[in-house]
Protein backbone atom coordinates (compact mmCIF):
# COMPACT_ATOMS: atom_id res chain seq x y z
CA UNK A 1 0.00 0.00 0.00
CA UNK A 2 2.84 2.43 0.88
CA UNK A 3 5.94 0.77 -0.63
CA UNK A 4 8.18 3.79 0.04
CA UNK A 5 6.88 4.65 3.54
CA UNK A 6 9.60 6.43 5.50
CA UNK A 7 10.14 8.19 8.80
CA UNK A 8 12.41 11.18 9.39
CA UNK A 9 13.20 11.97 13.04
CA UNK A 10 14.23 15.59 13.62
CA UNK A 11 13.95 15.93 17.42
CA UNK A 12 14.10 13.64 20.44
CA UNK A 13 13.19 14.40 24.05
CA UNK A 14 13.54 12.09 27.04
CA UNK A 15 12.26 12.20 30.59
CA UNK A 16 12.83 9.20 32.84
CA UNK A 17 11.15 6.29 31.06
CA UNK A 18 9.28 8.33 28.43
CA UNK A 19 10.80 9.17 25.05
CA UNK A 20 9.25 11.55 22.51
CA UNK A 21 10.29 11.50 18.86
CA UNK A 22 9.23 14.23 16.44
CA UNK A 23 9.60 14.55 12.69
CA UNK A 24 7.89 13.48 9.49
CA UNK A 25 6.25 10.45 7.92
CA UNK A 26 5.86 10.16 4.17
CA UNK A 27 4.97 7.71 1.44
CA UNK A 28 3.16 7.09 -1.78
CA UNK A 29 -0.23 5.41 -1.85
CA UNK A 30 0.03 2.92 -4.69
CA UNK A 31 -3.06 1.66 -6.47
CA UNK A 32 -2.64 -1.52 -8.55
CA UNK A 33 0.16 -0.99 -11.09
CA UNK A 34 0.06 2.85 -11.13
CA UNK A 35 3.70 3.92 -11.65
CA UNK A 36 3.16 7.65 -10.97
CA UNK A 37 3.97 9.43 -7.72
CA UNK A 38 0.78 11.49 -7.83
CA UNK A 39 -0.34 10.06 -4.49
CA UNK A 40 2.79 11.08 -2.53
CA UNK A 41 2.20 12.62 0.90
CA UNK A 42 4.37 13.97 3.74
CA UNK A 43 3.11 15.06 7.14
CA UNK A 44 4.40 15.94 10.59
CA UNK A 45 4.37 13.05 13.04
CA UNK A 46 5.21 12.23 16.65
CA UNK A 47 5.96 9.00 18.49
CA UNK A 48 5.79 8.32 22.23
CA UNK A 49 7.54 5.35 23.80
CA UNK A 50 7.36 4.19 27.41
CA UNK A 51 10.30 2.05 28.52
CA UNK A 52 10.14 -0.32 31.51
CA UNK A 53 12.87 -2.78 32.51
CA UNK A 54 14.89 -1.73 29.44
CA UNK A 55 12.08 -2.86 27.11
CA UNK A 56 9.37 -1.05 25.18
CA UNK A 57 6.24 -1.23 27.31
CA UNK A 58 4.01 0.78 24.99
CA UNK A 59 4.26 3.07 22.02
CA UNK A 60 1.96 5.49 20.24
CA UNK A 61 2.10 7.15 16.84
CA UNK A 62 0.43 10.47 16.08
CA UNK A 63 0.02 11.92 12.58
CA UNK A 64 -2.55 13.39 10.28
CA UNK A 65 -2.57 11.73 6.88
CA UNK A 66 -3.67 14.17 4.17
CA UNK A 67 -6.56 12.97 2.06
Amino acid sequence: MFPDYSVEITDVIESDSIIGLFGYASGTYKINNDKTNGNFWKTTAAWKAIIENQKLNSGKYFATIPV
